[in-house]
């Protein structure tokens, strides 16, 4: 069997079988596309019989040489590991998985980017149609993706019970997300000046010189429409859909929210990716425990025991500290 006939194969299982979307396919597809290229350039006849450990090995020390990020090192792995297993399990061509044999990158855990609260009410602000403001009022707070944004439809929102019903959600899962009333006033704004003939989109596209409407507002739409929104607000920083996610994840937990209750409105499913957001309430503790009177630099501290925690600083704990008396000192004088 050659590589291009299985991925075709693979590509139809996923579409029929388990509900992927039309962007998970192209992102599958491009991966392949990049690993077919490889082996031709280096003369490998694209065959699945070659998907071994050793061809991969070389594939993986080719994304490292051409400096991919290790998430797009593992992204395009996992890719080809996906195939395998459908070669292995479903159309039982390979005896195992050659991926499993490889060691790749360790994952990065970066702390998610978000607005702070003033930054985000300079957005607001900034977003002066009807348009702008429904959009922005989504994404800030219901903390829904760019897709489930742009596949809304007008049934699919109450306003007069104050919910969005998302149909399409990550992973083909359908959700009822509670509508914030700054959200349930800038959608009651926007409604009515929806342009006619728009369909059932609550967000529909805009005629071009070259074609006619779309039924849909797309991406490179939407982007525009927040790259302007940004530059009204006089931010240098880039205004995207998950930055807003993030905000509104941040913006909860920094204000008390359960991370349980976090995770059911984001709609992740492992607690350890709202878990993430905690880095805020951290950073508050760590500003606030500065504070304290015992601090170098405090209005309040006594000079001289403010002179002793900056010599315990410099020279380290005193002979004979036990570790619990370390700490204990370590978090009484910083």
């Amino acid at each position: 069997m050659t590589l291009a006939q299985a991925v075709d194969e693979f590509l139809v299982f996923l579409d029929v079988e388990k509900g992927a979307r039309p962007h998970t396919l192209a992102a599958y597809r491009r991966d392949f596309i990049l690993f077919a290229r490889y082996l031709a350039d280096r003369g490998v006849t694209p065959q699945v019989e070659n998907l071994t450990a050793q061809v991969l090995r070389g594939y993986l020390a080719f994304l490292h040489t051409r400096q991919y990020r290790p998430a797009s090192i593992r992204r395009r792995l996992y890719s080809l590991s996906s195939l395998c297993d459908y070669l292995v399990h479903q159309a039982e061509v390979l005896v195992r998985n050659p991926v499993r044999k490889l060691i790749l990158p360790k994952r990065p855990r970066r702390l998610p980017t978000f607005l702070e609260a003033e930054e985000l009410t300079q957005v607001f602000d900034a977003a002066t149609t009807p348009l702008e403001r429904a959009v922005v009022a989504l994404l800030a707070l219901t903390g829904l993706r760019r897709g489930e944004l742009l596949a809304l439809d007008v049934a699919d929102v109450d306003l007069a019970r104050g919910t969005v019903h998302v149909r399409d959600g990550k992973g083909g899962t359908e959700a009822l997300l509670p509508l914030h009333p700054v959200a349930v006033a800038a959608l009651a704004a926007y409604l009515p000046t929806r342009r006619r003939g728009g369909g059932r989109a609550v967000f529909p596209g805009v005629a071009t010189w070259r074609r006619g409407p779309s039924p849909r507002m797309s991406p490179h739409a939407l982007r525009n429409l927040l790259v302007r929104v940004a530059r009204r607000a006089g931010m240098t920083r880039r205004l995207y859909p998950h930055l807003f996610r993030h905000t509104l994840g941040t913006l909860l937990r920094r204000n008390g929210v359960p991370l349980e209750e976090i995770q059911e409105l984001l709609r992740h499913r492992e607690v350890a990716s709202t878990r993430l957001y905690d880095h805020v309430v951290i950073d508050d503790l760590q500003r606030a425990i500065l504070r304290h009177p015992l601090t170098p630099g405090h209005p309040s501290a006594d000079p001289a025991r403010a002179a002793v925690g900056r010599e315990w600083d410099d020279r380290g704990p005193a002979q004979g500290d036990t570790p619990t008396t370390r700490n204990r000192r370590t978090t009484v004088t910083r």
